[in-house]
């Protein structure tokens, strides 16, 4: 017969013999559900999220593209435009030039013989002008018997002066006489001799130089 000690230590033995490996396996395959449950978790989450990064992406993408549109587009139209102003405004300038052309053509012909008087009216001062105008007008006179020199008044010290240097001029004359015309100013010269007289005013000469100008303005714009 077993005594209270023999079977409280076959109780003992049989507790000693257990196998664990079930219990270990039930223990580890609930874990195991657990772990793939949060993957599954997981997975759809990062799909969300990528698929939200691409939709921004795209939407950048697009707007980028509509903007560069736009702007180009504006850039077109507003180069348009100043193109149109700018040939409006050639336009209006060559319009206008050829309304002045005609008042500028007089201008100028009428500003030039301005210069040219205020020149010449410095240069008669000298007495080398003088002497140079009034061996020009003897030279045409040259070989006539008696030449009398008219000039202003101004003019008659220095021709008396540079006598020697007129006479020349004419080699053949009998005489030279110098004599002063308040009617003629200075640096007109007029000679009269035997054979008629011969004149040599500035201002003829400047008419005359004035409407050589305007003929060859007329005839370039004619070219033009």
């Amino acid at each position: 017969m077993f005594s209270k000690k023999d079977e409280v230590f076959s109780r003992s033995s049989e507790v000693r013999t257990v196998d664990f490996s079930a219990l270990k396996r039930v223990e580890h395959e609930p874990q195991s559900l657990e772990e793939g449950s949060f993957v599954s978790d997981i997975e759809p989450e990062m799909d969300y999220h990528a698929e939200l990064e691409a939709a921004r992406k795209q939407a950048y993408q697009e707007g980028l593209a509509e903007g560069r549109a736009i702007a180009s587009e504006e850039f077109r139209r507003t180069q348009s435009e100043e193109l149109a102003l700018e040939k409006a405004l050639l336009d209006k300038l060559l319009s206008s030039i050829d309304e002045l052309t005609d008042d500028a053509e007089d201008a100028v012909i009428h500003l030039s013989r301005a210069f040219a008087e205020a020149i010449l009216e410095r240069e008669i001062e000298l007495p080398e002008t003088v002497v140079h105008i009034t061996r020009a007008a003897i030279q045409r006179a040259c070989g006539l018997d008696t030449i009398h020199v008219y000039v202003n008044p101004t003019a008659v010290p220095i021709l008396e002066n540079h006598l020697h240097m007129l006479r020349p001029d004419d080699p053949m004359g009998k005489s030279i006489s110098i004599l002063g015309d308040n009617a003629l100013s200075p640096g007109d010269v007029r000679i009269v001799s035997d054979g008629g007289h011969i004149e040599g005013i500035l201002q003829d000469r400047l008419d005359r130089l004035v409407e050589s100008a305007f003929v060859s303005i007329s005839e370039v714009s004619m070219g033009e």
